[in-house]
């Protein structure tokens, strides 16, 4: 199985981080080349370890 990581770089330190992310059904890497596959775009809040709550109602939007 193909793993994938990302990074991301911000000048400074950051309460929340957001990142956009492709959801769909799963699906084997041969069903992938044969089959249309639907992908979902979201955006994803990652939990950083802050000391701080990262969903508020301004992020919920």
């Amino acid at each position: 199985m193909r793993q994938h990581a990302f990074t991301t770089r911000f000048g400074d330190r950051m309460r929340v981080l957001f990142t956009k992310v492709g959801v769909c059904l799963p699906v084997n890497p041969e069903e992938a080349k044969v089959q249309n596959i639907t992908v979902k775009e979201y955006v994803a809040i990652w939990d950083t370890g802050a000391t701080h709550s990262a969903i508020n109602e301004e992020s919920r939007r």
